[in-house]
């Protein structure tokens, strides 16, 4: 069955708000990398078990690929949440439902795009301190709260999904 077209519409001053919260958490990021990066020993943490204690160590050039990693995933979310017809839906998309469908999928892909951005700038922020003796790793609640915060996202979103219909 061929997909339903994504009808044009105009962006939605939320979706707005969700793509500056994501560049935010980007710049943010490599923002206090270039700030901290002279002042870094030249070992760092790089992971963190599920405790949030720093459990494994190295280069302070590691601190790089963050930065890396969260651009990619903002640049292929933000492709992802153009063409939201492109996504598998547990449920029928019909030519009755598909606007909506479409745009509250969109939505949840900018989302999670604003969440996983501030996710690495956390965790960079983070081992920062921990190299620099500010702190002594992400806290023990940090996964939990990840953990919710991402899984509500998603839940609140197939929830609404499904009284589309």
């Amino acid at each position: 069955m061929e997909p339903i077209p994504h009808p044009a519409k105009a962006v939605s001053p939320v979706r707005i708000a969700y793509e500056i919260l994501a560049l935010s958490g980007l710049a943010l990021e490599l923002g206090t990398i270039i700030y901290k990066w002279a002042a870094l020993p030249a070992v760092i943490p790089t992971h963190f078990g599920f405790s949030g204690q720093a459990d494994d160590w190295s280069s302070k050039k590691w601190l790089l690929l963050l930065p890396g990693l969260s651009l990619v995933l903002y640049i292929g979310l933000t492709w992802l949440s153009r063409y939201p017809r492109k996504l598998n839906y547990p449920w029928q998309v019909t030519a009755r439902n598909a606007k909506l469908q479409y745009d509250l999928a969109a939505s949840l892909v900018d989302v999670l795009k604003a969440e996983l951005v501030w996710l690495f700038a956390i965790i960079t922020w983070q081992a920062i301190r921990v190299a620099v003796g500010e702190a002594v790793g992400l806290g023990i609640a940090f996964l939990p709260i990840v953990l919710v915060v991402m899984g509500a996202t998603v839940i609140i979103y197939l929830y609404r999904a499904s009284q589309i219909g």
